[in-house]
């Protein structure tokens, strides 16, 4: 790869940070390009390196989506080595969701070891960042399938921050799971009527929240508002990622609830 079009890549990965998440898709799928013919060059250092202030949560969206664990704990990994170097002052840098993809993958002594070392940090350093400890444990019990445990974490993250788009869209999750709907929709109203700049660099939680909320209007008996919010889920996500199971499951019970209307 010549050195310009090299250039050029890159100038076009760094005009794919708006985040939505086509344009997290197009960012990774530039940089595997690149890492054909570069096998050193990372996406996360680039990525780091321009938008340092961005919850880096964003680099793992492709490799997350495609349920890529092993590049996603490599590439969170990463994120933590810079971030401690560059950014020593930074509390969280990353861990909640690097516990998050340990517990994925079943490593839930490291998870929690991780989970453990954030409150000691946070406690010490920052009191008011609490929200992001319970967020982490409540990750851990969520891929334990202890959903109930998952709840009461979630409950304790959105108590110390309401507006922190991820802490909502995970209680709303996490109320699904347990059937409690009520509470469920209400949360997910909240994620996907949410439009502040935490939307924006939780992109891919924000979107997936329409196909969540389709899901408990579906479960609570309200059909045609069902069918609203998984439109609008798969019309957002048209250009993005291709193939999740949310996709293919949004378009069948569209069609099934149409066919049942």
């Amino acid at each position: 790869m010549k050195k310009k079009s090299l250039g050029f890549i890159i100038g076009l990965l760094a005009g794919a940070l708006f985040l939505i998440p086509s344009a997290t898709y197009s960012f990774y799928t530039g940089a595997d390009q690149i890492k054909q013919a570069q096998p050193e060059f990372s996406p996360t250092r680039l990525i780091v390196k321009l938008k340092p202030e961005v919850d880096k949560k964003i680099i793992l969206g492709k490799v997350q989506e495609k349920k890529d664990l092993n590049r996603a704990l490599k590439e969170s990994e990463m994120i933590i080595e810079i971030c401690r170097k560059d950014y020593p002052d930074w509390v969280i840098y990353e861990r909640g969701n690097y516990a998050e993809l340990l517990a994925e993958k079943d490593d839930f002594e490291k998870a929690e070891d991780v989970a453990e070392d954030l409150r000691k940090d946070i406690e010490a350093k920052d009191p008011n960042q609490i929200g992001f400890y319970w967020w982490t444990l409540g990750c851990i019990e969520f891929a334990r399938g202890k959903f109930e445990e998952s709840v009461a974490n979630f409950e304790k993250a959105v108590q110390r921050d309401q507006c922190d788009l991820r802490f909502v869209y995970s209680l709303g999750r996490a109320y699904l799971e347990v059937g409690r709907l009520a509470e469920a929709v209400a949360e997910l109203e909240k994620a996907v009527s949410s439009y502040s700049g935490d939307r924006v660099w939780n992109a891919i939680w924000a979107v997936k929240a329409h196909y969540l909320l389709g899901l408990a209007y579906e479960k609570s008996g309200w059909n045609n508002k069902a069918i609203e919010k998984y439109q609008e889920f798969l019309e957002i996500w048209k250009n993005a990622d291709p193939g999740i199971p949310e996709v293919e499951d949004a378009k069948e019970r569209v069609k099934k609830l149409r066919a049942e209307s």
